[in-house]
């Protein structure tokens, strides 16, 4: 009996010892399996916002004195959008008349397109309808916009960032001819938007255009547009090389006095 109970006993002890050892482990691995409550959980990095691409640029933009227009309920100053998508229009490289939508007028269309986009409640003219330049001068005047210019050295009030600028042909005198003239063969025969304006003492000496330039040009900003030429006497004032400037308009509707709205 003592044999029996010997057993028994170290029978029980052996049970004993595999049942806390076993609760022991389940035990170590169900808190092996729990976080930490002292484990500090890292915050997430937070991304920073993109810069915009002419971050640089765009303070120097705002400071221009470019026409306002209401777009999406608040005053704009059309200098901003409008040098914007000249700087990314330039980027494309776009080669004159290689492409649909290349040549002057072309460029000036995509231009606007671009624009909508930024200001999409304005009106714009149907590139179906009005394609070249002499149709587009011929909306602008549709739509009550369009001012004539006969003698550009009193109407510098009117270049602008933000003012479309239309051009005789190429050593043409233009000053006779009628509002119908100009949009017939023969009238206007080049388009591009005021991009900044250079002022000396209070008056306009010079501007810079974006513009589809020529045959083998890129579409990009010019700066030989001048009120006078010292070695290019036939030069017009403010005009494009020997193009006379002889229509401007807002590129959209605009608030203010210079286009008398």
């Amino acid at each position: 009996m003592r044999k029996h109970l010997t057993s028994s006993i170290l029978l029980l002890a052996l049970s004993l010892l595999f049942l806390f050892s076993c609760g022991n482990k389940k035990e170590a691995q169900t808190e092996k399996n729990e976080p930490l409550e002292t484990e500090a959980k890292k915050p997430k990095a937070e991304k920073k916002p993109r810069p915009h691409p002419y971050e640089k640029e765009m303070k120097k933009w705002a400071s221009y004195d470019g026409l306002l227009s209401s777009c999406e309920g608040s005053k704009l100053n059309l200098a901003i959008p409008v040098n914007i998508i000249a700087a990314n229009i330039s980027k494309d490289s776009l080669q004159y008349n290689v492409e649909p939508f290349s040549d002057c007028s072309g460029v000036f269309l995509r231009f606007l397109d671009s624009l909508e986009i930024r200001c999409p409640k304005m009106d714009y003219p149907d590139p179906a309808s009005y394609r070249d330049s002499r149709a587009l001068a011929r909306w602008y005047h549709e739509t009550g916009k369009l001012i004539r210019v006969e003698e550009p050295l009193n109407m510098a009030q009117y270049i602008k960032p933000g003012s479309v600028m239309f051009y005789g042909g190429r050593g043409v005198e233009n000053k006779e001819l009628s509002l119908d003239d100009l949009f017939a063969h023969g009238g206007i025969n080049h388009v591009g938007v005021v991009t900044e304006v250079e002022e000396k003492g209070g008056e306009i000496v010079g501007y810079s255009l974006f513009h589809g330039q020529r045959p083998g040009k890129l579409a990009s900003t010019t700066k030989y547009h001048k009120r006078e030429y010292r070695n290019r006497p036939n030069y017009p004032a403010y005009g494009n090389g020997t193009e006379q400037w002889v229509a401007v308009a807002p590129i959209v509707d605009t608030d203010g006095k210079v286009f008398g709205k």
